[in-house]
């Protein structure tokens, strides 16, 4: 894959090959094909591919010699829903050709917000401080985070893990200079290695750099299945989920200072749960960008992109964030914090009326027998829920749950029932919390919270916040005996669950402090400055979890202990 991929490079840095600069220069912008896909498919059961592709032409000044402005223009949206025979979708950017472009009111809403212009600094190929404008949601903002890490070269070997020596299945060619450093991408601060090939004859270089997600000491990223069930007996219950990264630059310049005249990135992440995926079946989803320098032209008053003023809570790194993180941290060892009263991105989270008249679609195809409808409708409502904070759960309850009982509301009162009977596949704290409270609230609801608590034991994150409120429920007067018994053995199951996520934390904290006792061979006083931070940070974390699990697991094991005696 290599192979084809750096003559394909080579085929980019020839059709750019106009541009006769050695480095990025200020007050120049640098014209940008930028075309991005993201697509998913299921193989080996189905052709079937969907996902869209972005195509658009980048604007990228250089105000000064390390200050960076971008602006997205003429961008064309499509989408992926089709058959996909020819190509393989998950190696190559589709053809827009080949494509249907998306338009219509959502399109345009999408183009509105991707071609806000963001600005980040630049200093000798490292990408820092970024500047979203506080109108960014979260899909618009991570867009151009993807955008400006395909700008993240290190050539001079910052933060060196160690200087590789020739690998002995990969056959490089002589004065091939391999490296692995820690790099920072949307998808965590992690172990990267370089191979940078000069080519003096045609004053290029190529590197290549493969990620390693294995050697990593922060990912943003999580991953939860929105599937539960039964495990069958082939089943890789440790490692479901893989996934790898390869991006390809040319080049021209030196280590010091130098220009991007393309870049290819392919990140491919699967979900197998099968030890013979090939057989039973693999879930892929990848992401593709491409990136070719078209021209280059001085900047005029005229032609100069806005200053970007950033947002108060704007990242400035290149973390991806995740819509529905707010509600579903999936990290039981975090600070605990309040549910906000209000939204502060409504762009982010659907409105309460929206899934209202989804639920009630869902209702009026379910009401005599579940239709096909119903179960697409459901499937739509689901996505919904999962980035839906409390607040707006317990408004939509609320506003179902509250209509008369009396015919012509029969509809509300099924789909308040439908909407607590999905809350717990949800699995996110938000809708933990919700159930719970409802639970707590409503004395007649201790049948369904009998079944509701079978199914949120296995999908919810054991926080001390749901832990407690589970102790809290047991506790109560007059409480129906089977409901008791689901409780007591929902409680023990999410302090196992908490055990087991103590053991990741910590294997990953092991990790994480092998990688900085290498980096603290760096002499550079600002490398080990900045590792001596992550250090403190990471020997800060392995006192949280051991805090906090101390803590919840005494309390877990105390009330157990009322239940024998």
């Amino acid at each position: 894959m290599r192979s084809l991929l750096l003559a394909f490079l080579v085929g980019l840095a020839v059709a750019s090959n106009v541009i006769e600069e050695q480095a990025f220069r200020p007050r120049v912008q640098y014209l940008y094909k930028y075309e991005s896909q993201i697509q998913t498919s299921l193989n080996p059961g189905s052709r079937q591919n969907s996902g869209y592709k972005l195509s658009t032409s980048a604007r990228v000044q250089f105000i000064t010699a390390s200050r960076v402005r971008v602006e997205l223009k003429d961008i064309i949206l499509y989408k992926i829903d089709q058959p996909v025979i020819q190509i393989e979708p998950d190696v190559h950017t589709l053809p827009s050709d080949f494509l249907k472009e998306f338009v219509g009111p959502d399109a345009r809403t999408v183009i509105q917000y991707l071609q806000i212009p963001f600005s980040f600094t630049y200093d000798n190929g490292h990408v820092m401080d970024i500047a979203l404008d506080d109108r960014e949601t979260s899909w618009s903002a991570n867009t151009k985070r993807a955008f400006a890490s395909l700008f993240e070269v290190n050539l001079q070997k910052r933060l060196l893990l160690e200087d590789s020596v020739q690998p002995a299945k990969i056959k490089y060619p002589p004065h091939t200079s391999l490296y692995t450093v820690l790099e920072q991408s949307p998808t965590g601060d992690c172990a990267t290695q370089y191979a940078v090939q000069p080519i003096s004859s045609e004053g290029r270089i190529f590197v290549g750099k493969v990620r390693d997600f294995g050697r990593c000491i922060a990912q943003p990223g999580y991953f939860k299945s929105p599937f539960d069930g039964y495990l069958v007996h082939n089943y890789l219950k440790d490692q479901p989920l893989s996934r790898n990264a390869i991006i390809d630059y040319s080049i021209k310049g030196n280590k010091d200072k130098f220009i991007i005249m393309s870049a290819i990135s392919e990140e491919r992440i699967v979900f197998s749960p099968y030890t013979q995926p090939q057989e039973n079946g693999e879930l892929r989803t990848s992401v593709n960008q491409t990136l070719v320098l078209e021209s280059s032209v001085m900047i005029s008053e005229t032609t100069e992109i806005p200053e970007v003023t950033p947002g108060k809570h704007k990242r400035s790194d290149l973390y991806m964030t995740m819509p529905s993180k707010p509600v579903d941290p999936q990290d039981p060892f975090q600070p605990s914090k309040q549910e906000p009263k209000q939204i502060s991105n409504k762009a982010d989270v659907y409105s309460s009326q929206k899934i209202v008249t989804q639920l009630r679609m869902v209702a009026q195809n379910t009401e005599d027998l579940t239709s096909q409808e119903a179960l697409v409708q459901l499937r739509v409502v689901t996505e919904m829920l999962r980035t839906s904070p409390q607040p707006i759960l317990k408004e939509v309850y609320n506003q179902l749950k509250l209509a008369k009982n009396e015919p012509e509301y029969s509809i509300d009162l099924l789909a308040a029932q439908i909407l607590f009977n999905a809350l717990p596949h949800v699995g996110t704290e938000a809708a933990a919390n919700q159930i719970l409270d409802i639970c707590t609230q409503d004395i007649k609801m201790a049948d369904n919270c009998t079944m509701a608590l079978n199914v949120l034991v296995l999908t919810v994150t054991p926080t001390p916040q749901i832990i407690n409120k589970v102790i809290n429920l047991m506790n109560r007067e007059k409480q129906p005996e089977q409901l008791k018994q689901v409780l007591s053995l929902s409680l023990g199951s999410l302090g196992f669950k908490l055990s087991v996520e103590r053991l990741r934390a910590l294997e990953k904290l092991d990790k994480a402090e092998e990688m900085l006792k290498d980096l603290l061979r760096d002499n550079q006083k600002y490398i080990r400055d900045q590792v001596q931070e992550w250090k403190e940070a990471a020997e800060n974390r392995r006192k949280i979890v051991n805090n906090i699990f101390n803590q919840v697991g005494h309390i877990i094991v105390e009330e157990l202990k009322k239940l024998i005696e």
